[in-house]
């Protein structure tokens, strides 16, 4: 159905980049294919279509994460976050960070011995953070079955 929208106002957000490109692949094809089909009287769907094509480069065809990056650029100042902002996807080197925080400021102080043990026991870096991991695993689990 045509309503004459200009292709940069029209929104559409994929879950993945081939998705994404899919779907540019096929809208710019659908353009394409619908501009042959006009007939030479048909003048103003040629301009709408011919502008369609023109800026379809500025249309805004994202997935999830392009489009929350690009809002948090955007309006960086009213999200209160910095416009150079990275998203992060994955969250394996912040949480071993955590681990090493967490190892000297708790073992620093303690006897060597103990801080000893810590390395050759359960408390290995791995196994905080198979231990971080199952916790928010179970807090997740516990939070979908208070709410179906």
């Amino acid at each position: 159905m045509n309503h004459g929208i200009p292709i940069e106002r029209i929104l559409a957000v994929t879950f993945t980049n081939s998705a994404a490109q899919e779907l540019k692949e096929r809208i710019r094809k659908n353009l394409h294919d619908a501009k042959c089909k006009l007939q030479p009287q048909q003048l103003r769907d040629k301009a709408l279509i011919n502008r369609a094509l023109g800026n379809f480069d500025d249309a805004r065809l994202y997935t999830v994460h392009a489009f929350c990056k690009r809002l948090l650029s955007e309006f960086s100042f009213e999200c209160g976050v910095r416009p150079d902002s990275e998203l992060i996807t994955d969250q394996s080197q912040i949480l071993k960070q955590v681990v090493q925080d967490f190892r000297r400021s708790f073992f620093s102080d303690t006897v060597p011995f103990i801080a000893a043990l810590s390395m050759t026991g359960k408390l290995t870096e791995d196994e905080l953070e198979k231990y971080s991991e199952d916790k928010e695993y179970k807090s997740n689990k516990q939070f979908s079955h208070d709410y179906p």
